[in-house]
């Protein structure tokens, strides 16, 4: 058993890596673009939460793959105000029950008021304990 997993790895990890091959940049961030589009159109919060974001990291879309261990992979964009300003990668790995294959995509949003929040806090783990200031 132990030689089968890290045989099981490294076919999964290819497998993911032939899905999420190289997309031509202009490709990727109209797919960017087409995905946000569709977000805002499903949800109205997000609509809202967009006019306030600084940033947004797109990935359109992301490949999912396992049988027991799986790896997950995507390439994705990132608007500031509105402009693409940078290619990003994701990347994860997990053992466990499961098997087949997925494909999704998902945006993160940075807005003023999660930055306050930040500074407000001391680490980013500690999220119920805000940060004492001693006079």
């Amino acid at each position: 058993m132990k030689r089968i997993k890290p045989i099981l790895a490294g076919f999964v990890l290819a497998l993911v890596t032939l899905f999420t091959a190289s997309t031509a940049s202009a490709d990727l961030v109209s797919d960017s673009r087409r995905a946000l589009q569709q977000l805002v159109a499903q949800n109205p919060a997000t609509a809202k939460a967009k006019s306030k974001a600084i940033a947004i990291l797109v990935f359109p879309d992301v490949v999912k793959a396992g049988f027991i261990i799986g790896a997950q992979g995507g390439q994705g964009i990132l608007f500031m105000r509105g402009r693409p300003n940078g290619r990003y990668r994701t990347v994860a790995a997990s053992y466990g029950l499961q098997a087949g294959v997925q494909k999704y995509g998902y945006a993160l949003l940075d807005e003023p008021k999660s930055r306050e929040l930040r500074k407000q806090h001391t680490r980013l783990g500690d999220w119920h304990r805000p940060e004492r200031r001693h006079r």
